[in-house]
């Protein structure tokens, strides 16, 4: 006989799923949580290796969590690993699942089944669903039942697994898509020899381009939607189909949030990331927040840790704390409980809870900003070739045209928006603001040129002078888009003092210089480098 418990929040949940939510579940307000690798037996936490864990110690844990002020806490599982019904792994979740169930904590479950790490991607491109283990349906039924279970994440640090030359033999049917996406996509062969000033004859003679190769922006898109596929067929099978956990969970992936903001990812319910300061500057937290329309999840922001090398201060956590929500990001999770009993992270930890109180005290007003910023009819053109380029063509392109162009318009002390290019016509922009780049695709030119005259055109330094295939722009699309700009700007500085908000004092408009961690163990190492902000947040 099912227990009273049960019954009950069989009945919650059937409720709820019927009774469908206005916002993601665990969204509507300032959520911060912890990350917390609760694992197996394997997981080494407070000595716990190789032991049979108490329910009393897990609910002590997360007493100490809840009373530091966090309202969720990530439970990791460093999955794929043994779990069975009864068993240490088992039992360590449902212990916390219970307890959270019973003293109104939010849980999010972090599978870590990866894509594009070291995975086979022919069999993830065939059968996405088929290619999990059968583990996976037992961590489902684990979930399943506990009201306090917010939001599943799947894969961690996880990149789209985009192929290299040589792979074709070992991926045919990724191949075969491949090539039928670039038919689809430019319409005809001929279509694409334009595009990458190709001469192909036969589509089945193009083969995974390098990523010096014209072609290679087709095979990231291409890769994108694979790997936002793949994900999106196993949370439709596994969660959104199934009446107890239902449609309303946060779900996504840590896998960057450009694919949620060009649509390559069209399961996820919220932009998914994984933190480290170096990595996301501020401009990447509102450019999600401001053109994907879902709520942002920080999964693991990195801010003092007794394993890791990059230091930590209570000032550095102050400024993360308030600059995600500051941006329109309401909800992340601090990497990592247990991690934190250095000489250094301990007195930082110990004003943390002083902080997350200060945030959630501010709320209302940080919400009017978000509103103010999101309705603003002061745009910064957002190109998907822009992000494409501060990832993967110029890993030492610094400042990248995104960072500049935060720093100025946050400085002038106005409300103002990323509009991304595919959004374009925007019905709600008064100016559009173009921060040089020397690529530009075509169609988002000639949206440009298409903007009606109410909307006023600026350009920040040189026009584009190539196709985001690094082909030259006919110089007939260079003259319409030069025809339809307003205003020029030769500096950044020259921008700024246009757009100035002149009620604010002068030192509100101040752009310096902050230090950066490039966090990347290998082959480069971790080194500092530098980036303009606005003082005035800093």
């Amino acid at each position: 006989m099912k227990s009273l418990k049960s019954i009950i929040v069989l009945c919650v949940f059937v409720f709820a799923s019927a009774t469908a939510y206005s916002v993601i579940r665990g969204t509507e307000s300032y959520n911060p949580g912890v990350v917390w690798h609760l694992g197996g037996p394997s997981t080494n936490y407070a000595g716990w290796a190789g032991q049979t864990v108490t329910r009393s110690q897990i609910e002590h844990e997360l007493q100490l969590m809840q009373a530091d002020g966090y309202t969720h806490v990530l439970l990791n599982g460093n999955v794929p690993g043994a779990i069975y019904y009864g068993n240490e792994t088992w039992n360590r979740f449902e212990y916390a699942l219970d307890w959270c169930d019973a003293n109104d904590m939010y849980v999010v479950l972090e599978l870590n089944y990866q894509y594009g790490k070291n995975e086979d991607r022919e069999a993830y491109y065939n059968d996405p669903v088929g290619s999990l283990p059968g583990s996976f349906q037992i961590w489902v039924n684990l979930a399943k039942y506990h009201f306090s279970l917010i939001g599943v994440t799947l894969g961690n640090e996880v990149g789209i697994g985009t192929p290299s030359p040589g792979e074709e033999p070992d991926m045919p049917n990724y191949l075969a898509g491949f090539r039928d996406y670039l038919l689809e996509s430019h319409g005809t062969l001929e279509a694409l020899n334009t595009a990458w000033g190709s001469s192909y004859t036969d589509i089945n003679d193009v083969n995974f381009p390098a990523d010096t190769d014209a072609g290679y922006d087709d095979l990231w898109r291409f890769a994108a939607i694979q790997f936002g596929r793949y994900y999106s067929e196993i949370y439709d099978h596994y969660f959104k189909s199934d009446p107890v956990l239902g449609p309303n969970l946060i779900y996504g992936s840590e896998g960057g949030w450009v694919k949620d903001a060009y649509g390559d990812y069209p399961a996820s319910t919220v932009v998914v990331y994984d933190d480290l300061m170096a990595y996301y500057p501020a401009w990447y937290i509102k450019a999600a927040s401001e053109t994907t329309s879902k709520p942002s999840f920080n999964t693991e922001i990195h801010l003092y840790n007794d394993g890791y090398s990059y230091g930590g201060s209570i000032e550095i956590t102050r400024f993360r704390y308030f600059t995600d929500p500051l941006q329109g990001e309401w909800m992340n999770s601090s990497f990592a409980w247990g991690h934190w009993n250095s000489e250094i992270s301990v007195p930082i930890h110990a004003e943390t809870p002083g902080v997350l109180a200060d945030v959630k005290r501010l709320e209302p007003q940080l919400r009017l900003f978000n509103t103010e910023s999101r309705q603003s009819r002061l745009g910064v053109l957002m190109m998907r070739e822009l992000l494409y380029m501060n990832y993967y063509k110029q890993p030492d392109y610094d400042p990248d045209p995104m960072t500049r162009a935060y720093s100025v318009m946050a400085a002038t002390g106005r409300p103002w928006r990323f509009v991304k290019d595919l959004d374009l016509p925007d019905g709600q922009l008064d100016d559009l603001v173009l921060w040089s780049s020397d690529e530009m695709p075509i169609s988002t030119l000639d949206a440009i040129v298409a903007l009606p005259p109410s909307v006023s055109v600026h350009l920040v330094g040189a026009l584009p002078t190539k196709t985001e295939y690094g082909l030259s722009l006919p110089p007939a699309k260079i003259t319409e888009l030069s025809n339809r700009i307003d205003s020029t700007y030769s500096t950044d500085n020259d921008a700024l003092n246009a757009f100035v908000d002149p009620e604010l004092p002068a030192y509100c408009h101040n752009i310096v210089d902050i230090q950066r961690l490039y966090w990347n163990p290998a082959p480069l190492g971790h080194f500092w480098y530098y980036l303009p902000y606005p003082e005035i947040e800093a």
